[in-house]
């Protein structure tokens, strides 16, 4: 899912660095004065108060305590991170929150609820290498932050179809594929979370691009969105529901059962870790 860079208009972004100035200012303290105060750095204060960067969470809260506004910072953080999703996909994310099952067919990469942070890193960084450093950093917590719903009483059941070349693409090279691999496979032993794989002798399949999903929500609705590089669409009436449903449907009648799955992530997992083993000499 591709991120909106921040322009012109008057974003939260903006709104949030001009609070701060406003309240720094009315306080009567230098950036300097401020930084110390607050214990971050000067020149990561100057950042966010000239609208280069959001602060993090930390800081989001500190600025609410030190200048008496409660959640006012925090609130502008998560508005300024919701408006950097592009319009396509911020239903997509409001509805995951709600959705009692989710399914969820990938052929390129890890999906997103099932990313580790350095997998994540990873494709943000070479997706938005024009970004800074900290901004790729605020991508990577954004999309961290999305698997708050697995920590829900009752998580939503999560039904995974993987091809293979999703195993098979050392995504940050072997060490931060073979934590990735042993990340996929810890998830799956919850009783909520099932993993199959579509295995490349299964040939072609009914979803060879992109990614596809499937949500039940919480009111019995059934929405459907289907992804590729830069562009997203949501499945909302009954007959393309019903094709999405079907292509979903066939993939998965040529995906490895269960057992079989994790057997292939497990090979794919040790030959990650052997590769590891050679590139540090071990």
């Amino acid at each position: 899912m591709e991120l909106n860079p921040d322009d012109d208009r008057m974003t939260y972004r903006i709104v949030l660095s001009r609070q701060l100035a406003r309240h720094r200012k009315n306080a009567k303290l230098s950036i300097r004065d401020l930084a110390a105060q607050l214990c971050f750095p000067y020149g990561y204060l100057g950042r966010v108060e000239r609208g280069e960067q959001l602060p993090s969470e930390n800081l989001a809260r500190a600025m609410d305590t030190f200048f008496g506004v409660p959640s006012l910072f925090a609130d502008l953080l998560k508005a300024a991170e919701d408006a950097a999703i592009p319009d396509y996909g911020r239903m997509l994310l409001r509805k995951e929150k709600k959705a009692k099952r989710i399914q969820k067919m990938t052929s390129t990469i890890m999906p997103g609820l099932l990313q580790t942070e350095d997998y994540a890193r990873e494709l943000i960084r070479v997706g938005h290498g024009w970004d800074s450093e900290e901004q790729l950093e605020q991508w990577v917590t954004l999309r961290m932050r999305r698997k708050e719903l697995f920590e829900r009483e009752v998580p939503p059941q999560y039904w995974v179809l993987l091809d293979e070349a999703v195993l098979k693409r050392p995504i940050g090279g072997p060490d931060c594929m073979s934590r990735q691999l042993r990340h996929l496979l810890d998830m799956t032993q919850s009783v909520y979370n099932t993993v199959q794989v579509l295995p490349f002798t299964a040939g072609a399949h009914s979803v060879p691009g992109g990614s596809v999903t499937l949500m039940n929500l919480d009111d019995g609705t059934l929405i459907g969105y289907v992804e590729g590089p830069m562009v997203g669409e949501p499945v909302l009436t009954s007959d393309r529901l019903i094709k999405l449903s079907r292509k979903f449907d066939l993939a998965r009648s040529k995906a490895l059962p269960v057992d079989d799955s994790l057997s292939l992530i497990r090979r794919y997992l040790k030959e990650c870790e052997r590769d590891d083993r050679t590139t540090r000499g071990c």
